[in-house]
């Protein structure tokens, strides 16, 4: 077969019975993603899509060329105190990955903490993901995934030899805190097959793992762990979660072989989180309250009877993060597809919102990694802003006095020039009445119809922020509207604004993406034959559902590492992610929530209909979306629709669901993503 046609894998139909409804899989066999004839398939596809974007190969170099100049300036993070020591993350311009720096207090010479881009050297995937250094600041332990599946190594090395002292840790999650000791590390082992964070571990450096002990087994497959560490440094944390429920169990860090003390009793529906600072635990907990409070315990008494209400609920604001300070409490709060924050004065009681640059924008401190507060002994809260046409910038304020200043500007600030976009918020009604909120970016001479992006994601109440988009602006530079829907699956508006975008309301995210996207045309704004969409993970899942339900409303569509096969997915309890997703797609297992996946599963879906243009991307080691998924269903998409259409799937054979390492190596894939759209719209 030439590779300008496209692959045409052999269907070979199992079927599918589940109560009582009958399900064909012509291509279930594509499920075995380690079998020569998945991978020559995927092969073939490759070899299609690079024939079919040959013609666009100069178009596709000048806009990677145009990213990597954006992209590659050396940056530091700002330096954050730890100790005796300042640390910092430093990359060299044009580099990949980031050495990690100390210099002492008292001053002297910097330390290389970790040389990630002579580690990384000649690999061709290396994902730090996550690395902390000893209580007496002369190790550091970092996980590292080689390959994007999710599986790390934890290794140890000696700050001042750069020697390992540790590497007998393989197949663990990038989950790890070191106990006051700075002998003893936890660790989390997940499931060998699901992927799942179910153990957490006990280890001596230098000693055989055989001689680890396990400190905590999470036995509900429905749960996940992580680990952490309260800001006092009294208390290592442990955290078992699911989207609908959480619990914190407390070990002392200096007495690492206690048993994990749970802060409150495990409920359903209930969700806590915790940070301990001058004798009493913070917690923040939506129990009696969906969009969350404050409330306060003693370190011997942390029941929910015990608890004491500092800062209360305020509905549909939700109260996603808070620190810990001297004498405040600083709080993120979202509401209305922004971030805010506000700041408490726990002696006075007053309380104070920190201005914000811009009403369109995104302020707080989770989701900024420079904005690091780790000492509680302070007045000084360290916070980032950012907005679809503002590069992040890092401020630091004195609650006391109220004076700010900023620390750090993201180096994108020397080219953007935020008065050629122009930024607006649109309102779309939705099927049953609601108000969608939908954020735009145009360029600021933007008149009449335009080739629009639309992008979603509406899942596991994680919101499409309205933040800067480094990339995508090369798209508004030549003419194209990019548009956000911040649909209902988020936290935009609160808890309700999830809850009513999850399990048997999931139809909700696809009719409130469809609102947009028909506003966007009725408005004038989006030419009606040249409207696009976007959408990675769930996001695809969002695009997938879209395009079946809403023929027409889009001129072609981009999806990345899509979830597409919804049901089939969902109905095997040893997929990654299945059981502990049960609260956000269903469980299959109940016949109601069976039938309302089935109802928008993209690849139970397909029609004897036209579907436009497609730019379809994943990664062979993606152990979160099964690069088998997008596979079979752009193999039936093909062998059903009624168009001529292309269909382009392209598999990163070495890359998992966070696509290539490395700041840059994206920069591929995003290219080819910008090239495709502007082919498209006809203006490259």
């Amino acid at each position: 077969m030439a590779a300008s046609e496209p692959p045409r894998p052999l269907a070979r139909p199992i079927r599918r019975l589940a109560h009582g409804v009958a399900r064909d899989d012509p291509f279930a066999w594509m499920g075995d993603i380690e079998s020569e004839e998945t991978l020559d398939h995927l092969a073939a596809e490759n070899r299609y899509a690079e024939a079919m974007l040959a013609p666009l190969a100069p178009l596709i170099a000048d806009v990677k060329a145009e990213l990597f100049e954006r992209l590659s300036d050396a940056e530091e993070s700002v330096p954050y105190r730890d100790g005796d020591y300042f640390y910092v993350e430093r990359i060299a311009e044009g580099a990949d990955y980031p050495q990690i720096l100390r210099w002492p207090v008292t001053g002297g010479p910097e330390e290389m903490v970790l040389d990630i881009p002579s580690l990384a050297a000649g690999e061709p995937q290396f994902h730090v993901n996550d690395w902390e250094v000893s209580p007496d600041h002369r190790l550091v332990a970092y996980a590292l995934d080689r390959s994007g599946d999710r599986r790390h190594e934890l290794i140890v090395r000696e700050i001042a030899t750069g020697a390992v002292v540790d590497h007998s840790l393989t197949d663990v999650s990038d989950e790890l805190i070191f106990a006051a000791d700075s002998r003893t590390l936890l660790y989390v082992r997940p499931d060998p097959q699901t992927l799942r964070d179910a153990e957490v571990w006990r280890h001596v450096i230098g000693e055989e793992p055989a001689r680890d002990l396990l400190v905590f087994g999470e036995g509900d497959e429905r749960f996940s762990l992580s680990l952490g560490r309260t800001k006092s440094k009294k208390f290592l944390q442990i955290a078992a979660f699911h989207s609908q429920t959480a619990t914190v169990y407390v070990i002392p860090a200096d007495r690492p072989d206690a048993m994990p003390r749970p802060l409150a009793p495990r409920v359903d529906g209930v969700r806590h989180f915790a940070d301990h600072w001058n004798g009493r635990f913070v917690i923040q907990t939506n129990l009696g309250a969906p969009d969350f409070r404050l409330m306060e315990a003693e370190e011997a008494a942390t029941g929910p009877e015990q608890w004491r209400e500092i800062v209360p609920e305020r509905p549909s604001i939700h109260l996603s993060d808070f620190e810990v300070l001297d004498r405040y409490l600083a709080i993120e709060e979202e509401h209305d597809a922004v971030v805010s924050l506000r700041v408490i004065d726990r002696a006075t009681g007053a309380e104070e919102t920190l201005p914000r640059p811009d009403m369109i924008g995104v302020m707080g401190f989770s989701a900024f990694g420079d904005a690091v507060n780790v000492e509680g002994g302070t007045s000084l809260l360290r916070y980032g802003f950012t907005a679809p046409t503002t590069p992040e910038t890092i401020f630091e304020a004195d609650l006391k006095t109220g004076a700010s200043r900023v620390l750090k500007r993201d180096p994108a600030a020397r080219w953007v020039q935020a008065e050629r976009y122009r930024v607006q918020r649109l309102y779309a009604r939705a099927p049953d009445g609601e108000e969608v909120p939908a954020t735009l970016v145009a360029p600021a001479a933007c008149a009449g119809p335009r080739p629009t992006l639309l992008m979603g994601y509406g899942a596991y109440g994680m919101s499409e922020e309205p933040l800067f988009r480094l990339t995508w602006l090369s798209l508004v530079d030549r003419g194209f509207v990019v548009a956000i829907a911040h649909g209902r699956g988020g936290l935009e508006r609160g808890q309700r604004w999830y809850d009513e975008g999850r399990m048997l309301q999931k139809q909700n995210s696809f009719s409130d993406f469809i609102a947009v996207g028909e506003t966007l045309k009725a408005e004038g704004i989006a030419d009606p034959t040249r409207l696009y969409g976007w959408g990675g993970s769930a996001g695809g899942l969002l695009i997938g559902a879209v395009l079946n339900q809403a023929p027409g409303l889009l001129a072609g569509a981009v999806l990345e590492m899509p979830f597409l096969d919804v049901v089939t997915t969902m109905s095997d309890p040893d997929q990654p992610l299945t059981t502990f997703e049960y609260e956000e797609w269903g469980n299959p297992a109940i016949e109601e929530q069976f039938r309302a996946m089935l109802a928008y599963s993209p690849y139970d879906n397909l029609q004897q209909a036209d579907y436009p243009p497609l730019l379809v991307l994943a990664g062979l080691n993606d152990t979160q979306v099964s690069v088998a998924e997008p596979a079979k269903w752009v193999a039936r998409l093909r062998a059903t629709k009624t168009d001529a259409n292309p269909i382009l799937f392209q598999v990163q054979m070495e890359a998992g669901h966070a696509g290539a390492s490395g700041r840059l190596g994206f920069l591929d894939e995003r290219a080819t993503v910008i090239g495709w759209l502007l082919a498209q719209a006809g203006v490259a």
